[in-house]
């Protein structure tokens, strides 16, 4: 039986596991330090859950609340590679979905955008996740990571569950988001180059669309 369990800091019997399954799952350009990692999950910043089969972790989400706003980024979503396919995943969406229900907050998402990237087809099944999940993708935003590891930055979408009402959110407010995600996550300035180069394109209006 799957269990969902929150690590609340880093001497949690649990977290080496979760760490194994970070350290494995994302590519050196999209993670975080595990200095940041630790701070963050000691200091309350981060909300790390992990997926356990019997006593083994098979998948990690972190979460970072975009406070005081109602959004929450979900900043790491990842399956053990022994365990895909099985469903993991989408328990472990569920969980989160409910939480945000709870919390009456609004999950926002970086994925990799399928038209930049050199496994296309993974991106687009990692959407189409998300898809089946209840996320839309906010359009039109260009959204770039900056690169964690390395210089080069990283083409990405956003999406976002559950739906805005009227399916719509102002440009001001995914500005917002943006810049706060930019600030607080990935510590760059409001001025930052790389934010600056696409930043001002977003719109007025943003659409709240399913990607087909």
């Amino acid at each position: 039986m799957l269990e969902i369990v929150q690590l609340t800091d880093i001497n949690h019997p649990d977290f080496q596991g979760a760490l194994q399954i970070y350290l494995d799952s994302f590519p050196a350009c999209e993670r975080q330090p595990l200095e940041i990692l630790e701070t963050r999950l000691s200091n309350q910043l981060y909300q790390w859950f992990v997926a356990k089969w019997e006593t083994q972790v098979v998948g990690i989400a972190l979460l970072y609340p975009l406070n005081p706003t109602d959004f929450i980024l979900l900043d790491y979503l990842g399956t053990d590679k022994d365990y895909r396919s099985r469903g993991i995943g989408k328990t472990l969406m569920s969980h989160l979905v409910k939480l945000a229900q709870h919390q009456q907050k609004h999950l926002l998402i970086e994925v990799e955008n399928p038209q930049f990237c050199e496994d296309s087809e993974q991106a687009e099944r990692r959407i189409q996740f998300y898809q089946k999940n209840g996320a839309k993708v906010l359009k039109p935003v260009r959204y770039v990571l900056p690169p964690l590891s390395g210089d080069v930055p990283t083409e990405m979408l956003l999406m976002m569950f559950p739906e805005y009402p009227g399916g719509q959110l102002s440009g001001s407010l995914v500005k917002q988001l943006i810049e706060q995600v930019y600030q607080e996550m990935y510590d760059r300035p409001s001025q930052d180059a790389l934010l600056r180069s696409f930043i001002e394109e977003v719109p007025d209006v943003v659409s709240l669309v399913h990607l087909s």
